[in-house]
């Protein structure tokens, strides 16, 4: 799989990801807009097609002005070692990240606190993206890990305590890790190079 098709890849599952925190956090809310249903939709097809858009020209222009061939020879050694490497550390994080999500929720259930499935959710997705910073070493990762992070210490900062209800607090931490991971997308789409 060429690089740029992995990368749009990751693009669309992190739009949809993106949809699922947003919906959950308005299916665990006091009060259930449709408008606001009908908008994550709409925004979510949006991105979806903005990123198909965008790996169509992208592709297109790397098939105008193909890369040599003596330098694709000498890279691509290496290259692929390396994205071996980066996919089986992918591969472990993420069932890292699965099993975690289930042992949170799975921890919530058997203390009767259900609105704490979305907090430990959030938690494990922050410590996922922790793991891929290092594994990929890129900047838009370790920044949509910080600002999850950050969004998430300030949603239970905020309503942490007994006047906050556990649905409003689901529902800010459901929808500030969607926009999180939507605007993580948008600024990935701005810069193409990134």
């Amino acid at each position: 799989m060429a690089a740029a098709d992995f990368r749009y890849r990751i693009l669309n599952f992190l739009v949809v990801m993106g949809a699922m925190w947003i919906i959950a956090g308005l299916a665990l809310a006091p009060r259930r807009p449709l408008w606001a249903l009908v908008l994550a939709l709409a925004v979510t097809a949006t991105l979806s097609w903005m990123v198909r858009r965008s790996r169509n020209v992208v592709l297109a222009a790397q098939d105008a002005a193909p890369v040599p061939q003596a330098t694709q020879e000498g890279f691509a050694e290496e290259a692929a070692a390396q994205e071996r490497g980066e996919r089986v550390w992918w591969r472990r994080i993420t069932m890292a990240e699965f099993l975690f999500v289930f042992l949170a929720i799975w921890a919530a259930e058997i203390r009767q606190r259900v609105d704490l499935v979305l907090v430990g959710a959030a938690t494990v997705v922050a410590l996922h993206f922790i793991g891929l910073g290092f594994v990929f070493r890129r900047r838009r990762v370790l920044a949509s890990r910080f600002s999850t992070e950050g969004a998430l210490m300030l949603a239970l900062v905020a309503f942490a305590g007994t006047t906050a209800s556990p649905l409003w607090r689901n529902f800010w931490i459901g929808v500030g890790m969607g926009a999180i991971l939507w605007l993580s997308v948008l600024y990935t789409l701005s810069r193409p190079s990134a």
